[in-house]
Order: structure tokens, then C-alpha cells, then sequence
């Protein structure tokens, strides 16, 4: 795996358009449960968090154009 310089967490209502949207730009998904560590069948009705990672240059160039990314 290529090293992770930057993780950012996502709890949004729209968390998963945004996670799809940095996935298609290369990011590694990390890690995807609830906020609390509950199990995913105990989900519905809960924020489900969504963490994804990125290289020095996926980062630097989200950082760049962060605004036109969503």
C-alpha cells in the first residue's frame, strides 16, 4: 500500500457521495462502522462513519482545489 500522509472522517448525510468521490480519485477507504464502534447491524437510524486515506500527492492536490472537489 502506498503510504497515508492524510485520513480525513466523514459522518455526513451526504459522507458517502463525498467518500465516492475521493475513492474515484485514487483514496484508500480505511475504515467504515459507526461512531460509537457499534456493530453495523446495529446501524439504521445512526451516522455511519467513513475514513479514507490519502498520499502526499492525492493530499496536496485536494488541498489545492479543495473547494471544486465536492
Amino acid at each position: 500500500m502506498e503510504n497515508i500522509v492524510f485520513v480525513k472522517r466523514f459522518s455526513q448525510l451526504n459522507a458517502e457521495e463525498k467518500v465516492n468521490k475521493l475513492l474515484q480519485k485514487g483514496w484508500k477507504l480505511l475504515y467504515v462502522g459507526s461512531i460509537d464502534n457499534s456493530p453495523m447491524s446495529d446501524l439504521p437510524g445512526r451516522a455511519i462513519v467513513y475514513v479514507v486515506g490519502a498520499t502526499q500527492e492525492q493530499f496536496d492536490n485536494y488541498h489545492k482545489t479543495q473547494n471544486n472537489y465536492f
